[in-house]
């Protein structure tokens, strides 16, 4: 907040007087008085003329050396005014107020901020001190821009309208005093957009003495006394501001490596989740492996059972044709009993016949006589009987030895039928291995994806008391880190991360699993 300052104070000593010209007009080099002078902007420092018109008058700037430079003393200058406007009949008073001096000013960075309005500034205040004092008896107005703040003396003769040198007449009491201030922050300090000081309660009992005017000097050194107190009460400001921005550097490095302990987690769980990536990889190869050697063990079993299938057709085949030749051979037998019989039958016959022939018996029967031309016959049907019998004994032959080659072919079938039942039964075992693994893992996966449900960031600070846990909770909601989110929302997207990713693996091996 700036204030608009407007100071009177009376100089009644001409020595004093002597004083003020030295310090307002710069005439002496070097001031032990007031340190606070810089000597290398004293050239910026400027007067501003007042001169009379009728009841007006007209105001101009000088700048440069020339500070109100009219070759006389601010007690000439007094003498001259008193003379000219005095009017009483009575000689003035050696202990009289013969100059009073305005300084006018504003608090705070007023002149930092607004440079362009400065002279302005100064301008409406000389222009307010002519309407209330007299624009004649006005004898200096020095600004001065060599020093901290930028300031004006104005000092003036305090003669009333009707001739009288008297500053109490011309300032007035407490009431008056208070009404300049409220005049001055009317007229000008509204227009720079200054604020009024504190107003003094005239109400109050405890209030009789009237409130002491500070001068030039000892404004200063309170002025002084108040920045000092203010840049202590700054240093100590400045110094909790330190401990406090310690302390949350502090609380950020915590806070960093708690989420650079949840990075290293989330990379720990990335990293098992690689490895059960690669599980599940060797186990689809190891499962499609199965697969391939079931589906070899199935084709080999199909084409065994092919074989099997062929073989037993053909030996289907065979125990017909090995049927129907022992038919035939049933049938020869048969009929070489038949024959035999009628041979037999024959050589009684020729036995009895007239003309003998004695042979031996052919069928380990008695020795028998016949005919000749009979018993040639018999021998030629004998002959026809045994070629018969010899025949049939060879096609025996040839369908026993058939026989023995299907008992072989069926012996060599055999095995293949027993491998490819022990091949469908480790199959089958291993995919009852297989869809185990696959629900141990969903399980596993589940219970993962449970334990970081659990696991929320909030739960992080479990580990210290509740009270710091929740104080950490709003330090870390509060702070943000270079990309702009708070470390809370970092840890949540970790969280999320971690939740996505799982998920995702779940679904995948969900799918395998409707896959096999």
């Amino acid at each position: 907040m700036n204030i608009g300052i407007c100071r009177v104070q009376k100089i009644p000593a001409p020595k004093d007087i002597a004083g003020i010209q030295l310090h307002n007009r710069r005439e002496r080099d070097h001031s032990t008085t007031n340190p606070d002078i810089d000597r290398a902007r004293s050239s910026e420092n400027y007067s501003i003329i007042v001169k009379p018109i009728g009841e007006g008058c007209k105001i101009l700037s000088c700048f440069g050396k020339g500070l109100q430079d009219t070759g006389k003393s601010y007690n000439a200058l007094i003498d001259e005014r008193i003379e000219a406007g005095y009017t009483g009949k009575r000689a003035v008073r050696k202990d009289a107020v013969r100059c009073c001096e305005v300084l006018f000013t504003a608090s705070g960075d007023f002149f930092d901020q607004h440079p362009d309005r400065r002279e302005a500034f100064f301008m409406e205040c000389v222009v307010f001190a002519a309407k209330r004092f007299g624009a004649a008896n006005i004898i200096a107005a020095t600004v001065h821009m060599d020093e901290d703040t930028p300031h004006m003396h104005l000092d003036f003769v305090p003669l009333t309208a009707d001739g009288r040198l008297s500053a109490k007449s011309v300032l007035g009491g407490r009431k008056e005093m208070q009404q300049l201030q409220d005049d001055f922050f009317e007229q000008v300090g509204k227009k720079f957009g200054l604020e009024r000081g504190t107003r003094a309660d005239l109400d109050d009992p405890d209030a009789d003495r009237p409130r002491k005017h500070l001068t030039v000097r000892e404004l200063k050194a309170e002025t002084e006394a108040q920045l000092s107190e203010q840049q202590q009460l700054i240093q100590q400001q400045q110094e909790i501001l330190d401990r406090m921005q310690e302390q949350e550097q502090q609380q950020l490095a915590a806070a960093e490596a708690q989420l650079a302990e949840q990075q290293k987690k989330l990379e720990q769980m990335q990293e098992q989740g690689r490895r059960t990536e690669a599980n599940n990889r060797r186990h689809e190869e190891y499962f499609d492996k199965l697969m391939h050697e079931q589906g070899e063990a199935v084709r080999k079993a199909s084409e065994a059972k092919a074989q099997q299938q062929m073989a037993e057709s053909e030996t289907a085949a065979l125990d017909q044709e090995i049927l129907a030749k022992k038919g035939q051979l049933s049938l020869l037998d048969t009929q070489c009993r038949i024959a035999a019989g009628e041979l037999q039958k024959t050589m009684e016959l020729l036995a009895k016949a007239a003309k003998k022939h004695k042979v031996g018996s052919i069928f380990g029967g008695d020795t028998v006589t016949c005919d000749k031309s009979a018993y040639e016959d018999l021998v030629s049907t004998c002959s026809t009987v045994k070629e018969t019998m010899t025949t049939a004994r060879k096609l025996m032959i040839a369908v026993e030895e058939r026989a023995r080659q299907l008992d072989e072919q069926a012996a060599e079938i055999e095995p293949l039928h027993t491998q490819r039942q022990i091949a469908l039964r480790s199959a089958q075992a291993e995919k009852e291995r297989y869809e185990r693994l696959q629900q141990e893992k969903s399980q596993l996966i589940e219970q993962r994806a449970a334990e970081l449900a659990d696991t929320r960031i909030g739960a992080l600070f479990k580990k210290v008391p509740d009270s710091r846990r929740e104080r950490l909770e709003d330090f870390c909601r509060g702070l943000r880190l270079s990309d702009g989110r708070t470390a809370l929302e970092a840890f949540e997207d970790l969280e999320q991360q971690l939740q996505k990713q799982l998920q995702q693996q779940y679904r995948q091996q969900g799918r395998g699993g409707r896959t096999l």
